[in-house]
Parts: structure tokens; sequence; C-alpha cells
């Protein structure tokens, strides 16, 4: 979705043509425009702020209840960017259904909240000892880890834990997602840590099936120029614990 090009009114009669195929069109992800730093001779365009998001999540979460009522689920899923964006939490669950768009990234805040709160009851109450952690994100995600997350984590004794939202200056300052991190600017933010932890903890979403950044570094590029053990997680901080519980 584009502001001043598809949205709006040319977003309501796109999706008015869309819903003619329903169910045959099983779902609609609305995304906003991804606009990088690198744009010479292009169109210029104008990027999803607050105030257009808000817009969007007014306009189509009413429609999307009306696409329950007939067709049974949302149908309409909207990018966690806009609710974000708008200064909303993500909804609950039941707003994304089985999770139709979850490979286009819609509702991966909302999976991983769930999925955290569902397993913080098996961490450890003590950790016997003080482990530094470092957590990682995109500038987007940074402000729900600090309200969501690092309290529960700094419930384990000897848990020191912080979050660093990472710049994005590989695609420039407007790409907030943490997917399109790459290994430079991750070093960057390490390069600002004034007491450099014992453990970096990542998106596993930054990397690609082979364990590569986008600009070709890898994790274990970081620990051997800081001296840190890096740990990329999907969904669930355990694997973190478990390596704890083997050190």
């Amino acid at each position: 979705m584009i502001p001043g090009y598809n949205d709006e009114t040319v977003l309501d009669q796109t999706l008015d043509t869309l819903w003619r195929y329903a169910p045959a069109v099983a779902s609609v992800a609305v995304v906003p425009v991804g606009l990088t730093k690198h744009r010479a001779g292009l169109p210029p365009l104008r990027a999803v702020d607050g105030r257009v998001a808000e817009g969007v999540v007014v306009q189509l979460e009413e429609r999307a209840g009306v696409c329950r009522r007939k067709l049974g689920k949302h149908w309409i899923y909207l990018a966690d960017e806009f609710y974000l964006k708008a200064g909303r939490e993500v909804p609950p669950a039941e707003r994304y259904d089985d999770f139709p768009q979850i490979e286009n990234g819609v509702g991966m805040m909302r999976a991983f909240l769930d999925s955290f709160q569902a397993e913080r009851e098996q961490y450890p109450e003590n950790l016997g000892r003080t482990v530094r952690v470092v957590l990682l994100t995109g500038r987007l995600a940074a402000p729900q880890l600090r309200k969501f997350v690092v309290p529960y984590l700094r419930a384990v004794r000897g848990l020191d834990v912080s979050v660093v939202p990472v710049r994005n200056e590989f695609f420039g300052e407007s790409v907030t997602v943490s997917g399109l991190l790459v290994g430079r600017d991750l070093a960057s933010a390490l390069d600002q840590v004034r007491d450099l932890p014992d453990w970096v903890l990542l998106p596993a979403n930054t990397l690609n099936p082979d364990g590569v950044f986008l600009d070709d570094l890898r994790p274990e590029d970081l620990e051997r120029r800081f001296g840190v053990r890096v740990l990329p997680l999907d969904d669930s901080f355990l694997p973190f614990f478990e390596k704890i519980e083997e050190e």
C-alpha cells in the first residue's frame, strides 16, 4: 500500500474486486510499501507514517469483521507495521485466524509474543551467576520486546538483559523491520554498546538458510570481532537457556 497511490478509496476498490473471487482468493495481506535509500532516478513515493497507519487500521478492521461474519474468517490481514506505527498493540491471535499470511511476515509479532508467554514458565528461576545479554532487533520491534519480553527475562535471577534497536544504514533508516538487518549494521549497533555482553541474541530471520546475513557476513564474524557469543533465535528463548545450562 502506497500512500497517495493505492490507499483509501482505491484500496477499497481493490478489496471489492478481490472479494468477488473469495473464497478462491483465500486471504489478502495489506502491507506498507518498503522504501530503501537506494531510489535514485525512481518516482517519489511516500512512506507510511503513524497517521496513515492509523487510517488504514480504522478503515480495514471493520471491513475484516464483516468478512469474518460472511466467510468465517477475517480474510483481510494487516502487516504488523500498521498497528505498531499507529501506536497500537498487535491484535490477539484470533484476529489472524490460522495465520495464512505468516510467510509474508503478517502476524509474526503476535506469534512471537504468544510463543514467549507459553514457554516462559519453563525458564529457570536462577542462573547461579550473572549472564549479560543484549537483544539486537529492528527499531520497530524494540519497544515490543522492552514491554512484553524483557520484564519476564529479568525475572530470571542472574540474567542481565537489554534491548538494542539497530539502525538500518544498509537499506536506509526508513527500513525498521528485523528481517532486513545486515551484519554490518548489527556490528555498528554493538559498537555503541559500552560494556559488551556475554551473549548477543538476534532474530533468526536476519539470516538465510545457509546462516548468512544479506551482506554475506555471518554470526561467527560478529563473534570474532567482539569476543561475544552470538545466537540467532526463532520464536523461543529455550535454546538460549539450554546453552547456558551446558556451560
